[in-house]
């Protein structure tokens, strides 16, 4: 069974939690957490708190804040984001809940991470290949410092991802489904208001079951 995204949502400006449309039970929760500092952040939602979410290592930073993943599987219900930054605070949060995973959680394919270092409009992705055709690719430009928006994301360019939203916005959420394996991508996200972005992380997922290792595009 291929994976898709069900739902996704992102905060529009800085704020510590996100309203999210009720989970089903079994599908595979991704958050994307920018904190105000260069902390350890942890998932968490208000049915299970932090039990179940797991938060992987690689990170971005910019030096002074930093973005994490966090992921678990739905017990369904969760209805609200919660997660929190060891010695600072949640500022923006970029949500997907992926189905067809039939309950197990995913192979994480791939995932990479650059860290934001000038203020712009643009940051590209390190490069990302992956090995199954049948992955999901989620990405994440995280929060500039703490209080700045980023205005409305624009569309993502060199490697093309769906926005997740294109209202005024404090992180740029986007995805895409290949359809086959991938070589040296580098997507790149765009906004409109000139800032200096914690970083980015890409991370593709493949289902357990009916791994294809396909040709590459």
């Amino acid at each position: 069974m291929a994976l898709s995204v069900l739902n996704n949502e992102q905060t529009t400006g800085v704020a510590t939690t996100l309203t999210i449309t009720s989970a089903e039970a079994g599908n595979y929760l991704v958050a994307f957490v920018s904190g105000s500092v260069i902390g350890t952040i942890t998932g968490a939602d208000n049915i299970s708190g932090s039990t179940g979410w797991t938060t992987n290592s690689t990170t971005a930073n910019n030096g002074t804040v930093s973005m994490a993943v966090a992921y678990k599987l739905a017990v369904g219900g969760e209805t609200t984001l919660e997660p929190t930054q060891s010695g600072g605070s949640v500022q923006g949060i970029a949500y997907f809940e992926v189905a067809g995973n039939n309950s197990i959680a995913p192979i994480i394919d791939v995932i990479v991470a650059t860290n934001g270092s000038s203020p712009a409009t643009t940051l590209a992705s390190s490069s990302v290949t992956t090995t199954y055709a049948n992955d999901i690719i989620l990405a994440d430009v995280g929060a500039a410092n703490t209080g700045l928006t980023m205005g409305a994301p624009t569309a993502w360019t060199s490697y093309v991802l769906t926005n997740i939203t294109t209202s005024s916005s404090n992180t740029v959420g986007g995805s895409i489904i290949p359809g086959a394996t991938v070589s040296g991508k580098t997507p790149t996200g765009n906004w409109t208001t000139s800032r200096l972005p914690a970083g980015m992380i890409v991370i593709a997922l493949a289902p357990i079951s009916g791994i294809n290792l396909a040709w590459t595009v």
